[in-house]
């Protein structure tokens, strides 16, 4: 594939990254034995999209989370080895027709979780969450209808945008309107804060985002703003807001 640096090649395994080392895609091949009827053995095919927008921001998407692919399921699998060959050629020229052209333009404009983005969030996040809110006349409860309008706002930043460049163009809107979200959340759950997360060894960027103290456990929403901007017009994945803690 023109443009991309193998990383594995087995009998099990195809992994090719991108130049900028910012898209992977991997196949996964595998047989197995199989104990019922006349079939000797099951082969599968999985297939996963990597993507890697900042430090440690990185996305694995299978086959079926790729909208423009319009696959039902995650694994490919089949009895004897001339069908599935036949199933690996098909669905790498879809991939190759349908896929590939739409994740390098995803990439080209894939917009990076920066550390300075955090230490802008952490500057009174609940004053850039009120103020966002009154900029857009937004209310400031946790309810269904509020999330939802605001991944609606979000979604429609995304479709009159340029990409990352406005993104950045327009960072303080966008810090304010991750403010935003952590608020609704904080507001629907109650029981959680503001805070830096303790930084793991090795650890190159530190986090600020939700603490949820009885859970022992948070939610980085300025990664998951980036997230969602980045891939919730390709992909078929969870939405901005926490469902549960």
């Amino acid at each position: 594939m023109v443009g991309y640096q193998c990383l594995e090649n087995t009998r099990q395994t195809l992994w090719l990254v991108n130049s900028k080392r910012n898209l992977e895609i991997r196949y996964d091949m595998r047989k197995y034995p199989c104990i019922y009827g006349k079939i000797s053995h099951i082969r599968e095919l999985r297939c996963n999209i990597i993507i890697r927008y900042g430090y440690h921001s990185v996305e694995c998407f299978s086959m079926r989370d790729f909208k423009a692919l319009h696959i039902e399921d995650d694994v490919l699998v089949y009895n004897d080895q001339e069908h599935f060959e036949q199933a690996i050629l098909e669905f790498t020229e879809r991939l190759l027709t349908d896929g590939i052209p739409i994740l390098e333009e995803l990439v080209s404009s894939l917009v990076y979780v920066e550390e300075n983005f955090y230490e802008r969030l952490s500057q009174e996040p609940e004053k850039q969450a009120k103020e966002f809110a009154i900029c857009h006349s937004l209310e400031m409860n946790g309810t269904l209808d509020n999330q939802v309008l605001a991944e609606e706002w979000l979604r429609q930043q995304k479709k009159s945008n340029d990409g990352a460049s406005l993104f950045i163009d327009r960072i303080d809107e966008f810090i304010g309107f991750a403010a935003y979200a952590g608020e609704l959340l904080l507001a629907k759950y109650q029981s959680g804060c503001w805070a830096w997360w303790p930084q793991s060894p090795g650890e190159e960027i530190r986090t600020f985002g939700l603490f949820f103290p009885e859970e022992d456990d948070g939610y980085d929403i300025l990664s998951a703003m980036i997230r969602f901007w980045n891939f919730a017009d390709y992909f078929h994945s969870d939405g901005l807001f926490l469902e549960s803690i």
